[in-house]
């Protein structure tokens, strides 16, 4: 049987997650009255749906969901609603009326609302290395905006922009939610529930904004949206999972570190809209905290791996079985879940010896600013 690497599928998950703007604006272009942001998000969450209950048919057990307390529950409902709902409908809605560039820089706010909010809430430690990169992330998005003040042209801040901003907000939020309260939650669980919980709510977002059901259940929505589905709420949350499972930390915070630099690609590729001078401004700042964001991760991999060299000379190592997991089930996880501890280390150890963190089944990273790695583990994806 062939063997793929974790990186491959780190690979395969970045390529699906900064490929789903320009898509959605194809098919939005296409017909803006079947690919509407409702019908889009409540036919791919149930094709989502379907796809992931039968994988995680293991994890989304009664025994399971007899497990979790009422108190779970209510931060799973909230949580699920911002991540399923909330978040991803104002970012679409935004995305229908602004171009990929300009999301993909508006976007750059999640890092930072996660930042603070980590700091505020879940006590994060947060490095000077790290304000250096978060401050040339703000002053990218900053010029990104008011950059054309310099040539004489008057600042414009679209609606949609505006929209992409609240929608961070929402999953930033929804991500400290899994992370304070949802540890302990299987994996499988919270993904189904989550694109299920979305699924049922857009129905009724669809009714209550009085749109068309005729085009919810239209064959030229379903059509298109099998294999969107299939792509983009299944198949990049299960690369995803397996890249945490099988490639190396250092492969999980680099490789994250340019979906940024990926979206612009894929704007260009498929809409052919490339970012105005203002957006190159700020794109320049932008790439330059990605940048830094690399050396970081690689001074800080140096430095652990010279840790664990020193460690190693004055402690015997522990048999292989003492730390290696005999789970069966790659996917079989929760935060808590030993089987999957984080290695300490940046070194070259497989990422199967860390802890998944339920925050990790969202859909579209939020991108470090620092060694956000820490913060976010691996960050997050938020699913449309």
């Amino acid at each position: 049987m062939i063997q793929i690497g974790g990186e491959a599928y780190l690979l395969l998950a970045l390529l699906i997650f900064s490929s789903a703007g320009s898509v959605f604006t194809k098919l939005n272009n296409y017909d803006e009255d079947i690919f509407m942001p409702c019908n889009v998000l409540c036919s791919s969450n149930m094709v989502g749906a379907v796809l992931l209950s039968i994988f995680f048919r293991e994890e989304v057990t009664v025994k399971n969901l007899e497990s979790i307390s009422k108190e779970n529950w209510m931060w799973m409902v909230l949580g699920s609603v911002l991540y399923s709902v909330v978040g991803p409908f104002l970012y679409l809605t935004g995305l229908a009326s602004t171009d990929v560039p300009t999301a993909a820089i508006t976007q750059r706010m999640e890092s930072l609302n996660f930042l603070f909010l980590s700091y505020i809430f879940l006590g994060a430690s947060i490095s000077s290395w790290t304000m250096v990169n978060a401050s040339l992330t703000l002053c990218g998005i900053i010029l990104a905006v008011i950059s054309p003040v310099f040539w004489g042209d008057s600042v414009k801040v679209s609606t949609g922009a505006l929209f992409i901003l609240l929608s961070g907000y929402a999953f930033s939020s929804s991500l400290l939610i899994s992370k304070k309260y949802l540890s302990k939650i299987s994996v499988g669980v919270l993904a189904v529930f989550r694109v299920l919980l979305g699924s049922v709510l857009y129905h009724f977002l669809v009714l209550a904004l009085g749109e068309n059901l005729g085009n919810l259940y239209s064959s030229k929505l379903w059509i298109a949206m099998a294999p969107y589905g299939f792509v983009y709420v299944f198949g990049g949350q299960i690369c995803w999972l397996l890249a945490l499972q099988k490639a190396s930390p250092i492969s999980i915070s680099m490789g994250t570190t340019f979906l940024f630099v990926l979206t612009l690609c894929w704007s260009a590729a498929l809409l052919g809209v490339l970012p105005t001078t203002a957006q190159w401004i700020g794109s320049a700042f932008l790439v330059t905290s990605i940048l830094s964001s690399v050396v970081e991760v690689r001074y800080k991999a140096l430095e652990s791996a010279q840790e664990s060299a020193i460690k190693g000379e004055l402690e015997e190592p522990l048999p292989i079985a003492a730390h290696t997991t005999t789970n069966s089930n790659p996917i079989h996880a929760t935060a808590g879940d030993v089987s999957y501890k984080r290695s300490q280390s940046y070194g070259n150890e497989a990422g199967a010896n860390r802890t998944w963190s339920t925050s990790a089944i969202c859909s579209e990273v939020i991108v470090p600013v620092g060694d956000f790695d820490a913060l976010s583990n691996e960050g997050g994806f938020k699913g449309f």
